[in-house]
């Protein structure tokens, strides 16, 4: 039955009620597949003009926000990741909140956002792994170590290729900086 408030989806996904959405709308696929082949340069702008219809899209806020993070508009970056978050159980919102906080020098809220990322999915690696980069950026390789032994204890899926490099990368750091 096809009537006027008929739910559409598209991909990704979005929900077309009353006609007009879809055609305010219709430009965010294509946007998102620049974002998903890494170009960001002026990306953010493009986004923003969508956000009066996209604002409720937890992948639209997502992709919004790490454009604003790529283009180092870092406390710009947080306000849309933070929107995302509140509607969205997606870790990568705390990631990337954590890695602007770290890009602005507030170590201590980074770490929070790591772990709480981390909290959320308990078996992903990367949240480990950002928290080992940080340390050793910060010239702690103590816990840096920690972190590594953390990631290099939780199961790996041998079919996951970025699970594996994720593991790859904490056995490499810990190999180098171990203590025998």
């Amino acid at each position: 039955m096809q009537g006027r408030d008929t739910v559409k989806f598209q991909f990704p996904i979005y929900v077309d009620l009353y006609g007009d959405f879809y055609r305010i709308n219709k430009d965010f696929p294509s946007d998102r597949r620049f974002t998903n082949f890494g170009i960001f340069d002026g990306m953010a702008d493009r986004l923003a003009i969508l956000y009066p219809q996209l604002r409720r899209n937890f992948r639209y806020l997502y992709d919004y926000g790490y454009a604003l993070h790529k283009e180092c508009r870092y406390e710009e970056s947080n306000v849309i990741l933070r929107e995302g978050a509140l509607i969205s159980s997606d870790p990568m919102f705390y990631n990337i909140i954590g890695k602007n906080h770290e890009a602005l020098g507030d170590y201590e809220l980074a770490e929070r956002n790591y772990i709480h990322a981390h909290n959320m999915v308990p078996s992903r690696l990367y949240p480990y792994i950002l928290l080992m980069e940080m340390k050793e950026r910060q010239g702690n390789t103590e816990q840096a170590l920690a972190y590594a032994r953390k990631a290099l204890s939780l199961p790996v899926n041998e079919r996951n290729m970025s699970m594996r490099d994720l593991h790859e990368r904490a056995r490499k750091y810990y190999d180098e900086h171990k203590k025998d």
